[in-house]
């Protein structure tokens, strides 16, 4: 048994993972940011786009566990952004 596992290969996970995440992405309607939000710093255009996908989550009907996925992302890349400045 041990063996048929042991054929699992790092790429078909990755692969399997990756489109399950595109599935997610897929079902749940980003929200767009105004015009004028282009010419905000990334760090800026991020925070609003956590506001904003912390609020849609709040909608009655929202599916809030896929708005927790991209909110938690939203905050590494935040995160990993803040890192390199």
């Amino acid at each position: 048994m041990t063996l048929r596992y042991a054929r699992v290969m790092p790429q078909k996970l990755r692969d399997d993972y990756l489109k399950a995440v595109d599935q997610l992405e897929k079902d749940v309607l980003l929200p767009t940011l105004p015009y004028e939000s282009k010419n905000l710093p990334l760090a800026e255009l991020l925070q609003e786009l956590l506001g904003r996908l912390s609020s849609q989550a709040l909608e009655p009907g929202a599916d809030k566990k896929r708005y927790g996925v991209l909110i938690r992302r939203t905050k590494r890349l935040k995160t990993e952004l803040a890192t390199l400045n």
